[in-house]
C-alpha cells in the first residue's frame, strides 16, 4: 500500500523528540571522549564511523526481520519478550545475589527482577515512559549496542500492543523487586469467552504454606525476617511465597518496606 505524504510526515514526527534529545547528548560526545577520557580524535572518529556503518546494515535488517517474523505468538511478541528480558537485566539491583525469575505458562509470561523502583518513581511514572536507569554504565553499553533505546518507550509500546486485548499487562513494584506480567493474548480471548463456564480452583496448600498458616493462627502476624527464619529460606523465595499466598487469598499484606506484615485473611 502506498503511503501518503501526510502519513510519512506523521511517522517521521514521532521520532523528532527522541532524536532531539539524542542529538543534544551526541554533540558533546567528541568533547567527552577527547578532553575527559583522553582518547585520540582519529580513534574516536573510526569508532563512530564503524557504528554508523553497522547501523546502515543492522537497522534495515532488523526491520525486515521483525516484518518477516512468523511464530505461533505472532510477529512482535518474541521481540516483546526479548525487550522485557533486556530491561530486567539493565534495571535489576545487583547487590542482591538472587536470580531474575522468568515464569512462562499457557496464560502468561512473568518477569521478576530484583530491585524496586528508584526513590521518587511510581509504576504510573513507568507506564508514562519515565526512564531512570539504576545501572547507568550498563544501560549505556546496551544502548550503544542498539539493544535498548533508553528513552522509556518500551513499556508504552508493550501496552499499546495490548490495547485490544481483554487482559492487560500488569506492573507491580515493591521495595526490593519489580514484576511485570505479559498475558497470552490468545488465552486471554479464549478465557473471556469461557468465563461463565469456568469455576475458580481451590488453592493448593504446600507444606511451606501450611507452616506459615499455622504460625499466623498461633501468633496473628509475622514479618519477612520471621518468615525467612521459620522456613530457612532467602528473601527472593520468601517474596514469591508470600505473593502467591496473597494472590490465592490465604494471607493479606499490611504495610510496606521494613514495616510490612503478613496476616491471615
Amino acid at each position: 500500500m502506498e503511503l501518503t505524504l501526510k502519513q510519512k510526515t506523521a511517522f517521521g514526527i514521532g521520532a523528532v523528540g527522541k532524536d532531539m534529545v539524542y542529538a543534544l547528548s551526541a554533540s558533546y560526545v567528541m568533547y567527552y571522549y577527547q578532553d575527559v577520557l583522553g582518547l585520540s580524535a582519529s580513534f574516536v572518529g573510526v569508532v563512530l564511523m564503524a557504528a554508523r556503518f553497522f547501523d546502515a546494515f543492522n537497522d534495515p535488517f532488523m526491520g525486515v526481520l521483525v516484518a518477516k517474523t512468523r511464530t505461533r505468538w505472532g510477529r512482535f511478541r518474541p521481540w516483546i519478550f526479548s525487550g522485557t528480558l533486556l530491561n530486567a537485566l539493565v534495571h535489576r539491583d545487583y547487590s542482591f545475589s538472587g536470580s531474575i525469575i522468568i515464569n512462562v505458562n499457557d496464560s502468561k509470561m512473568e518477569f521478576i527482577s530484583l530491585g524496586g523502583l528508584l526513590p521518587g518513581l511510581s509504576t504510573e511514572d513507568i507506564r508514562l515512559g519515565v526512564s531512570q536507569p539504576r545501572n547507568k554504565k550498563l544501560a549505556e553499553i546496551f544502548h550503544r549496542l542498539r539493544l535498548i533505546e533508553s528513552y522509556g518507550t518500551g513499556i508504552r509500546r508493550i501496552f499499546k500492543l495490548y490495547a485490544s486485548c481483554p487482559v492487560q499487562p500488569s506492573i507491580e513494584a515493591t521495595t526490593n523487586a519489580f514484576r511485570i506480567v505479559l498475558p497470552n493474548m490468545n488465552a486471554a480471548s479464549a478465557g473471556k469467552e469461557n468465563a461463565a463456564e469456568s469455576k475458580p480452583a481451590a488453592p493448593v496448600i504446600t507444606p511451606q504454606m501450611k507452616i506459615v498458616l499455622d504460625y499466623l493462627k498461633e501468633y496473628g502476624e509475622m514479618h519477612d525476617e520471621d518468615l525467612q527464619e521459620l522456613l530457612h529460606i532467602k528473601k527472593t523465595r520468601a517474596y514469591l511465597l508470600t505473593r502467591q499466598m496473597s494472590e490465592e487469598g490465604l494471607i493479606e499484606v499490611v504495610g510496606r518496606g521494613a514495616e510490612k506484615k503478613y496476616r491471615l485473611k
